[in-house]
């Protein structure tokens, strides 16, 4: 089932925030399941929502640029009470614009600023990870596809005779089942090391190595606890030693808690902007999702992976190296997305993205590279808002920034309908399951509870849910091929 990639991504970082919440507080609202049960396995898709009219571009110049982020973000943080965001656009290895807006600091009415205010990119940090990964493949000291048993100092159990390998890692397909236990912490007596966590929280492997997607922190902590290992340092050394020292990214770390340096400069989260601040969040699977940085260092990090590794005259990676990390690790079918060394790989109104998005509790992330453009956009907001209004947010500004400087560059038609689409409906029709979840304890029940209901429609279109209580027809193009009808189709700016 086709959908668009960046939603899909979307619903994987809200479904990481509600792991993340859950393991902080309560359980998540739940839904009644449904029967027969199939599984879900969530490959980001690169189709377009739907064919829509050719519009004119907006040159992407810096005038443009700051007269629409003006009109739209102070609207929406005020609307979603969300307290404050920072955004940074660069453009041939250039920085064209950054800004923050809100605060960052509520209550003593302190801003967001992009070159000095630090915020929490959870999972955006895994491109750390994979870039720190993909320099050791260089100097030959990893290989993605060998067992990454060869690596550790205690086992991962090969599953169907299959051994994981860092590529499976780098794709989510190491099979993990999902982990809640110690994800997140708010008391430093609780915080783990990346080799503590590793070793006390083993998953579970649910499918075989390298078939099914199943997005996990637990596979990214090990690649983290592997590049230790191999060069010798602590993860949080190394890449501060290879990749923010060259690239003079001097207010971003690893460290948790967050070094006395930094502490004045780290924005306040929230959950909504009127009501007071969260406490620090101690990322457990470190590797995964616990940098702290400003708008401008990560701008930093853009141009050199825009650069094909480098950034004036600093190479963390080289040209080669850069490359085929930008470039499919997986196979996809056509017309889907699919990973590329850690990057989420796909196009977007034509045209080829890679990113990250990420999550903690309050912080929400958003990175895009365009490399064939030259071209690449980092924001984050540090409050979910008012009834989860970020979610909606972050999408929607990314859909907006392309489709207002990148357009679809002509409109194509559908093609018609299958003959067989009412029967190929009912096929489809049924309950589905992520193949993110937990099956070895009592939380199982509780993802039951939150499948997905596929419904057949009487025209051949099927019936998927966009947000609880709020389906959406999807109609069928080819067989086993659907994209979103027009009932479905998001709003564009």
């Amino acid at each position: 089932m086709a959908q668009s990639g960046m939603s899909l991504r979307i619903c994987v970082a809200a479904a990481a925030a509600i792991v993340f919440a859950f393991s902080a507080e309560a359980l998540p609202r739940m839904t009644g399941p449904a029967a027969p049960t199939k599984v879900l396995a969530p490959t980001p898709s690169s189709i377009s929502p739907l064919p829509f009219a050719a519009q004119s571009p907006h040159a992407l110049e810096k005038a443009d640029l700051a007269a629409w982020l003006d009109g739209l973000l102070p609207y929406a943080l005020k609307n979603g009470d969300i307290a404050g965001a920072v955004v940074v656009v660069v453009k041939d290895g250039q920085v064209l614009l950054e800004k923050g807006y809100g605060y960052a600091n509520v209550a003593r009415k302190i801003p967001m600023d992009p070159a000095e205010t630090m915020v929490r990119p959870g999972s955006t940090s895994k491109l750390f990870t994979w870039t720190a990964v993909m320099q050791l493949v260089e100097q030959g000291k990893l290989d993605l596809d060998r067992d990454v048993n060869d690596y550790l100092d205690f086992r991962i159990p090969h599953k169907d005779g299959k051994a994981v390998t860092l590529r499976d890692l780098m794709n989510h397909r190491a099979g993990f089942e999902e982990g809640l236990k110690d994800l997140l912490a708010t008391d430093p007596q609780r915080h783990l090391s990346t080799e503590q966590y590793v070793k006390q929280h083993p998953r579970p492997e649910l499918f075989t190595p390298g078939d099914v997607p199943a997005y996990s922190n637990y596979g990214v902590a090990l690649a983290g606890y592997i590049v230790q290992r191999v060069s010798g340092q602590s993860f949080d050394s190394y890449v501060e030693q290879h990749i923010f020292q060259p690239l003079g990214m001097q207010h971003t770390t690893f460290e948790q808690p967050l070094p006395e340096r930094f502490r004045s400069a780290l924005s306040q989260g929230y959950t909504t902007a009127s009501t007071a601040p969260r406490p620090y969040e101690f990322v457990e699977t470190a590797p995964a999702g616990s940098a702290s940085t400003t708008a401008d260092d990560m701008a930093r990090f853009m141009i050199a992976h825009l650069q094909d590794g480098r950034f004036g005259d600093a190479r963390i990676l080289g040209a080669d190296t850069a490359t085929r990390m930008h470039s499919p690790s997986e196979s996809a079918l056509p017309g889907f997305g699919t990973m590329a060394h850690g990057f989420f790989y796909e196009t977007h109104n034509g045209r080829i993205a890679i990113g990250h998005g990420g999550d903690t509790v309050v912080f929400h992330t958003e990175l895009e590279l365009l490399p064939q453009e030259g071209v690449g956009i980092f924001y984050n907001f540090n409050s979910r808002g008012k009834d989860d209004a970020v979610y909606g947010l972050r999408e929607a500004l990314f859909d907006s920034f392309m489709n207002r400087y990148f357009p679809t560059p002509a409109a194509t038609p559908f093609p018609p309908a299958p003959a067989t689409a009412q029967q190929d409906a009912q096929e489809i029709a049924g309950a589905y399951q992520s193949s993110r979840r937990i099956e070895h304890s009592f939380l199982s029940f509780f993802y039951l509870l939150q499948q997905s209901a596929i419904a057949a429609n009487a025209d051949g279109t099927i019936a998927a849910p966009a947000a609880p209580g709020q389906p959406r027809a999807i109609l069928q193009v080819g067989h086993g091929l659907t994209r979103l009808s027009a009932a479905g189709r998001p709003a564009s700016a």
